[in-house]
């Protein structure tokens, strides 16, 4: 089955704002059922027009897309299995003798060629691409779906970016203005963009559903054009996910989940300039990476209250160090 479990590699600071981290396991390309491989969970929501949202989201979005990924695993085992019955029909019909001057040896290979690798548990193939973009957008909807039958038409909403770390690659979903970077040596890469309502391609969207942008604000109201819950400002703030998906790098050091309140005072750049400078210096000083991690996470809370940010601040710092699988 598709389980979720804690990761240690992880820590979290600040206030307000909900953070979310875990493990999805699945496990193979083919049906994400019977295998090893693993995806780790990272999210942070932060509320707006009261905390119930975000909290909804932090405690059930995960489970939403464990039930998506569970669905869609059940439909291609049993995709597969189908393949399987058609498959041995045909070989029963197949002669029992190799026809003359062919080999019957299963392991001969031509001149050169690389004997096919059997794969174990820790080679197990990533679940494909679409699929894991295709549940994460329906997990957004479904939790959003599900808020919306349980308290209406309100006003209540929450950003929402979730991670999701595999052996290859990492997915981040986001809506709303919480942001995910990536600290590399060789700089930071901001895997999504916000939703600002003054952003560009966003403000059409609003216009052509019949809305307006007025002092920055859909509709003259909300800072943000899509977010988990609002229903009030529907069709204008939605709920739909920008995704992403990286390869990832040797070069890859920590990844670095937070809410506006850290981004509207530090930029990305500056924020894994000190956080990988503060998580080598706490290593060097004999420290675990669990404390390490901790200390950089509230190194960045603490920051950006000094720096006079008012809004929630939450910061979910994660260990990308592992070398990547190749």
């Amino acid at each position: 089955d598709v389980l979720l479990v804690q990761l240690p590699e992880q820590a979290a600071a600040g206030s307000k704002a909900c953070a979310n981290t875990g493990e999805l396991k699945g496990v193979s390309s083919r049906d994400l059922e019977d295998g090893r491989y693993a995806l780790h969970l990272f999210a942070v929501y932060d509320g707006h027009g009261g905390a119930s949202v975000a909290e909804h989201c932090s405690k059930h979005l995960h489970e939403q897309l464990q039930r998506i990924v569970g669905l869609h695993a059940d439909e291609r085992k049993r995709q597969d299995n189908a393949i399987l019955s058609s498959q041995e029909v045909i070989l029963e019909h197949q002669p029992s003798e190799p026809a003359a001057g062919a080999s019957g040896a299963a392991e001969a290979t031509e001149p050169g060629s690389k004997p096919k690798e059997v794969q174990g548990p820790e080679q197990e193939p990533e679940p494909e691409p679409e699929l894991i973009q295709m549940a994460l957008t329906q997990a957004f909807l479904a939790t959003d779906k599900e808020l919306e039958q349980k308290q209406g038409a309100t006003d209540m909403g929450t950003t929402a970016v979730v991670s999701l770390l595999g052996r290859r690659h990492l997915w981040v979903a986001n809506a709303g203005d919480s942001r995910a970077v990536v600290a590399r040596r060789s700089g930071a890469l901001t895997l999504s963009s916000d939703h600002k309502a003054n952003r560009k391609d966003e403000a059409v969207r609003v216009e052509k559903a019949g809305g307006f942008i007025w002092w920055n604000r859909v509709m003259g109201e909300l800072a943000i054009s899509r977010a988990i819950g609002d229903h009030k400002l529907r069709p204008y703030v939605i709920a739909d996910p920008e995704i992403t998906r990286l390869m990832r790098s040797h070069d890859d050091q920590l990844l670095l989940l937070a809410s506006d309140g850290l981004w509207d005072v530090i930029t990305s750049d500056d924020a894994c300039k000190i956080a990988i400078s503060r998580f080598e210096s706490e290593l060097q000083a004999s420290k675990t990476v669990k404390e390490a991690l901790s200390t950089v996470a509230s190194v960045l809370t603490k920051m950006a209250l000094s720096r006079g940010s008012h809004d929630n601040i939450t910061v979910v710092v994660v260990d990308m160090r592992s070398p990547p699988a190749v």
